[in-house]
């Protein structure tokens, strides 16, 4: 209980208004939703750095198999030059078709990998921006709850 405006003027301690719990119970809920959605905002930037790192990785693992297909297009073209060379033709794409094969096979491994790190990038950004809508509602609600507060006291 507060002494009411006109009894603290008067130096009176009556009765006084009482304070409405009921009407802050509207602020603390809200209070309490945005201290939830920054918590789940954090979650999901921390998800979103992870995915950033794997993208990374998958990168990494990708220019590393773009390597070994150039490796083997060397390989490819040199037996070509030499089957040529030495052999007169004879049946030399045949013959160097495994070199061949498998730097497409590791070019293919590489673009798979490459678009896989592309898709968790897409998928960081996405939460990234859930964790950025999650932030601008708390603040709100924040917002929300001050006034609800401010009208509880008129």
């Amino acid at each position: 209980n507060f002494p009411s405006p006109q009894q603290a003027a008067e130096g009176g301690i009556g009765a006084g208004r009482t304070r409405n719990t009921a009407c802050e119970e509207a602020a603390r809920a809200n209070e309490q939703q945005a201290v939830n959605n920054i918590k789940q905002a954090l979650i999901l930037e921390n998800e979103a750095n992870q995915l950033d790192s794997e993208a990374a990785q998958l990168d990494s693992e990708a220019a590393q198999l773009e390597e070994q297909a150039e490796y083997y297009q060397k390989l490819y073209e040199e037996c070509l030059r030499n089957c040529r060379e030495y052999e007169y033709g004879y049946n030399c794409e045949q013959q160097c078709l495994p070199s061949k094969q498998q730097a497409d096979d590791y070019r293919a491994q590489a673009r798979k990998k490459r678009g896989q790190a592309q898709q968790k990038r897409d998928l960081a950004e996405q939460k990234r921006q859930e964790a950025q809508r999650l932030r601008d509602e708390a603040e709100q609600l924040f917002d929300d709850a001050l006034e609800i507060r401010k009208e509880c006291w008129k």
